[in-house]
């Protein structure tokens, strides 16, 4: 612990010793010293072997030796004979040696003390088989040494001093410290504080408590009693002297909740205003939790809770609800310790103090059926709260990706303000794009000689009552082949994937059928014929492309708040548009492009690409597309797929015009260089003080404030949903009603 001291220097003094003649003045506990007046050495403790005492130089006047800071030798009584020691060692006779052995003593720890008629101490040991060895004064090896000798050696003899006590200076605290410098207690809650005060030679230890705010927690003796939400400062200060002190900082929580609450699961976003209390659940069959407390702090572990019918509703402990906060369109979800809801990393919850964006979180797409919500970070529109269990500790972390969760536990959003769930009325129903799937007359594929071609059959469905089964019978003269058995009753579009092979000429013939219980039958009837080479086949027509606009052009204006001598920052801006292709006989693929030769503004050389397919499965968001990078977008039928493009966060070297292109191409049928469409969209990007007028008449573009840039795209049955501000629009900047 850290502690104040008033001095960090050892402060040296003087003690006197006065000559023992007597061993009936010896008391249990004397500190004795062993000298040589003739040497005018004394013993100063063990040396670094601990097998001999060493000596020092000391100051002899007439029966009293002085030196500073001295190793004092301790007698401890036993029986009529001395223990001795010199700290915690014991001065002892080894056996076999003719040392003062402090560490390997096995025999003896017991001297007899006598004094002869000139003043001389015969210290003796009494040890069986030691031949009576007596302490004398020795040379060793040119060192002074105190050594144990028979008592037929002919050495030097020595003296006793005893410790005058008057002359020890009184020992002041030089510092106090505590056991924790910390301490976490809620409300109610009580933590013992042990104090230490050094030296352990300081006569006075007496010690005073206290704090900086007795509303908050008390102190008493060091018992520390938590009274109301809040940090305080709990002190402890040495009698003695001043300054000498040390602190604990003590941060009292509220006092745990206890009990339960029901809660019912939020279908509305208004549902949740400021101050209302909340509960995060999982759908996730057999895995009744809800997120509960921090542990290992990042990770939240799940809590056991009780769920209503349909986990419509929830029981869960109070202590884990969380209490919602506003800024603005954003959520803040605050723990029973007053901490944030926020994230750490990309695969981790944890908690914070700081109000930051990493604590702000928007909502977005509530379903109807099941109430699970996707929570997005306002510093990362790509990390999104799902629960999933690792391993046997139930936590929530979080994922990145707004997508569907696949194998994720999507996260139930409860709160104490949503109203009983009501149940949305169903109307159960599923159609097919075409009842017949024909490849027409196909020639066989150059590289194999073979026949073989897909296509994709597109199903929307609405509140399906079970899974759609899906069978497909043929005539036995080839082979189609579809790649799934059954549709999920969850999802709201399905897009097949049929499969022609022969390899013989011929007509072919199958029937696909779609049955789902209560609902109509519906059947596909399925067509193709094998022609040999060169008789013309290829397909049933020549492959169509089809966009809303023939140019895109975006003015970025510049923003001068953030204007310098190099660069100009600018404003978003977002343009939006619509294509659709038919009848491809290769994947339909887009690109972009840009004038090479040009000083381009983004450093990066991406543009941000946001693309939503009209069908499941096959539903795309592209971000900061690549230079010419080839993006794939599927074959046959590809209806209105929209695109929105955001330019943001550029700084361009010059007002100017910049000019790139996207491009659709797609090859032939048997061929790899001819292509069928190639379209390019010219794209010029103008960069002004001002918005400029539109010369080529452009429709979709719009300039928007920073704070206003999409910070989400999500797919919603095949339409691209952007999340901005809490607000849900289309591409078209329409907005979608909750």
């Amino acid at each position: 612990m850290v502690a104040c001291t008033i001095c960090t220097l050892t402060i040296l003094h003087a003690e006197t010793f006065v000559k023992v003649t007597d061993a009936s003045t010896l008391q249990d506990g004397d500190k004795v010293i062993m000298g040589c007046k003739a040497k005018g050495e004394v013993s100063a403790g063990f040396s670094s072997t601990y097998k001999f005492l060493d000596a020092v130089t000391a100051t002899f006047t007439d029966d009293k030796a002085t030196l500073d800071n001295p190793k004092v030798i301790t007698l401890k009584k036993s029986g009529s004979y001395w223990n001795l020691y010199i700290g915690s060692k014991v001065i002892g006779h080894a056996s076999g040696s003719s040392d003062l052995d402090g560490q390997k003593c096995r025999y003896t720890t017991k001297f007899a003390i006598s004094f002869g008629t000139n003043g001389t101490a015969n210290i003796v040991s009494q040890t069986p088989g030691a031949d009576n060895a007596e302490v004398f004064f020795n040379h060793h090896n040119t060192m002074s040494r105190f050594s144990l000798y028979k008592a037929s050696s002919n050495q030097t003899p020595i003296e006793l001093y005893k410790l005058d006590e008057s002359t020890i200076p009184e020992v002041k605290p030089s510092s106090v410290e505590l056991n924790k410098n910390t301490l976490e207690l809620r409300v109610g809650g009580t933590e013992t504080l042990t104090a230490t005060v050094k030296p352990v030679e300081a006569e006075d230890k007496t010690i005073a408590w206290g704090t900086t705010d007795a509303s908050i927690a008390t102190v008493d003796n060091g018992v520390v009693t938590a009274v109301a939400k809040g940090m305080v400062k709990i002190w402890v200060k040495a009698t003695a002297v001043e300054n000498v002190s040390d602190t604990c900082v003590v941060t009292v929580l509220p006092a745990a909740a206890v009990g339960n609450a029901t809660y019912n699961a939020v279908q509305k976003a208004e549902y949740l205003p400021t101050g209302a209390k909340v509960f995060f659940g999982t759908i996730k069959d057999g895995e009744n939790y809800v997120m509960g407390q921090y542990v290992s702090g990042n990770n939240i572990k799940g809590e056991a809770a009780t769920y209503g019918e349909k986990r419509h509703s929830v029981t869960a402990p109070l202590q884990v609800a969380y209490t919602v906060e506003k800024d603005g369109n954003y959520y803040i979800f605050v723990d029973h310790d007053g901490k944030y809801l926020r994230t750490l990393s990309s695969s981790k919850l944890g908690s914070g103090t700081e109000l930051d964006d990493y604590a702000k979180w928007t909502l977005g797409a509530f379903d109807e059926d099941d109430a699970t919500v996707v929570l997005t970070n306002k510093a990362n529109s790509s990390k999104g709260i799902y629960n999933n269990w690792q391993g046997t500790n139930d936590m929530f972390n979080i994922y990145d990706g707004v997508g569907d969760g696949t194998n994720l536990a999507k996260i139930i959003l409860y709160s104490d303000k949503a109203l009983d769930w009501v149940e949305r009325e169903k109307d159960p129903w599923m159609k097919v794009d075409a009842t017949t799937l024909d490849w027409g007359k196909q020639e066989p594929d150059e590289y194999t000689n073979d026949w073989g071609d897909t296509r994709y059959l597109n199903i929307t469905m609405n509140d399906l009552p079970a899974n759609i089964e899906v069978e497909l019978t043929e005539d036995g003269n080839g082979t189609f082949n579809c790649w799934t058995g059954t549709i999920s009753k969850s999802k709201t579009s399905e897009k097949l994937l049929i499969e022609w092979e022969a390899t013989q000429v011929g007509v072919y013939e199958g029937k696909l059928t779609l049955t789902c219980p209560g609902l109509e039958t519906i059947e596909v009837v399925l067509k193709a014929e094998a022609v040999a080479k060169g008789s013309g086949g290829g397909g049933v027509s020549d492959p169509e492309l089809t966009v809303s606009t023939d140019h895109i052009y975006i003015n970025l204006v510049t923003n001068t708040d953030y204007y310098d001598t190099e660069s100009f920052y600018t404003n978003p801006a977002e343009y939006t548009f619509k294509f659709s292709a038919k009848n491809l006989a290769k994947n339909l693929r887009l690109k972009w492009h840009r004038n090479t030769t040009e000083s381009w503004m983004w450093a990066s050389e991406k543009m941000n690409l946001y693309m939503a397919y009209d069908v499941a499965p096959f539903n795309y968001i592209y971000e900061d597309m690549t230079l010419n990078a080839n993006y794939d977008l599927g074959t046959d039928n590809i209806t209105d797929f929209e695109i929105l493009i955001v330019v943001k966060d550029i700084a361009p070297q010059h007002l100017n015009a910049y000019d790139s292109d996207l491009q659709f191409e797609s090859y032939k049928e048997g061929s790899k260089t001819d292509l069928a469409i190639d379209k390019k969209i010219p794209i010029k990007l103008i960069i002004s003080e001002n918005p400029t007028p539109d010369p080529w008449t452009a429709t979709g573009m719009k300039s928007i404030q920073q704070s206003e840039v999409s910070t989400q795209k999500v797919i919603r049955d095949g339409q691209l949903v952007i999340i901005r501000n809490g607000e849900r629009f289309t591409i078209t900047g329409e907005r979608i009603a909750d």
